[in-house]
């Protein structure tokens, strides 16, 4: 009987050295390593469509996760949003930023982080092999309406380490550092009604149909926020269209104004794009005007003409 006893100790015995083998362990860092995320100022165009990315910052591998593991082991990495700061909002995948209209999405190689976090396992291969970062990328999009201001700065972003073994513990700590959202804007900053002097013109200065006089430069004194999308329309009386503006009637005939945009003739009744701010500031319109024959015969006397111009920006 004795033999017996001592025979089920030692297998016990042995099975229980065979378990506790198995159950390889980590010595994880003290603490966290901190990393900071920073967008500064971003423009965002008024047009832009729903669920279009306005920025994105990409933090590659390369941080050194400090986890000394026995080989065997093995170890996950769960990133997380913290909810604190960034709560699950219902559009494109993305949490609060708190900036009305725009949502915050973290993915980590081509997957996106939930709500319930991202978690990666592996083998360690050999003792004390250096483990790094995931690859991680933080995007603004748009869900909304924008309302501009400050994005919630803090703790952004959490990755934690555990092991076979059950330890967990904070690895890295991504925390927005900066990040404020306005939307490009123009504003005309003198009077709407612009008078363009074309001065005094021959029949003899022209020389047949269709040709025109030196053109005169249109100034529109807009001042525009960098990365503004500036548009303009034009309406005016034209029965020859070609951007040329009928005289008003009782004064001279068989001539015209034609308007020009980038050189080419505008279309009336029509938003043209003008260009993108490049800087804020001033921002010049390349619109000019000039006398043009629009008929077989010229007839001598007053010349006027009326064109209302609408600006958008975008």
């Amino acid at each position: 009987m004795k033999k017996i006893k001592i025979s089920l100790m030692l297998g016990i015995v042995s099975m229980l050295g065979m378990s506790t083998s198995a159950l390889a362990t980590c010595l994880f860092n003290s603490s966290a390593v901190q990393q900071s995320v920073s967008f500064g100022a971003i423009t965002v165009q008024r047009d832009l469509p729903l669920g279009a990315e306005m920025a994105s910052r990409t933090i590659g591998k390369g941080t050194v996760i400090f986890a000394e593991c026995d080989q065997g082991d093995r170890l996950t990495q769960t990133i997380s949003v913290l909810p604190g700061n960034h709560a699950p909002t219902s559009s494109f995948q993305t949490y609060e930023s708190g900036v009305k209209g725009v949502g915050i999405r973290v993915t980590s190689e081509g997957e996106t982080v939930s709500s319930a976090g991202l978690t990666r396992s592996e083998t360690i291969l050999a003792e004390n092999t250096p483990l790094y970062n995931q690859e991680l990328t933080i995007s603004l999009v748009k869900i909304g309406e924008i309302t501009p201001g400050p994005l919630t700065l803090g703790g952004l972003v959490s990755v934690s380490l555990s092991d076979a073994a059950g330890g967990d513990l904070p690895a890295i700590s991504y925390n927005l550092t900066s990040g404020v959202i306005t939307q490009s804007s123009c504003e005309i900053t003198g009077s709407s009604a612009i008078p363009v002097n074309m001065g005094e013109a021959r029949d003899v200065d022209f020389s047949g149909k269709g040709s025109t006089l030196a053109p005169v430069n249109i100034q529109i004194p807009l001042q525009c926020d960098s990365g503004s999308n500036v548009n303009i329309s034009f309406a005016a009386t034209s029965s020859q269209g070609n951007g040329i503006i009928d005289l008003a009637s009782g004064g001279a005939e068989g001539v015209g104004i034609q308007l020009k945009l980038h050189d080419t003739p505008v279309d009336f009744d029509k938003t043209l794009f003008v260009a993108q701010a490049t800087e804020q500031g001033a921002f010049n319109i390349p619109l000019t005007a000039a006398y043009i024959q629009s008929g077989d015969t010229i007839k001598a006397g007053p010349a006027s003409a009326v064109a209302n111009f609408t600006v958008t920006y975008q």
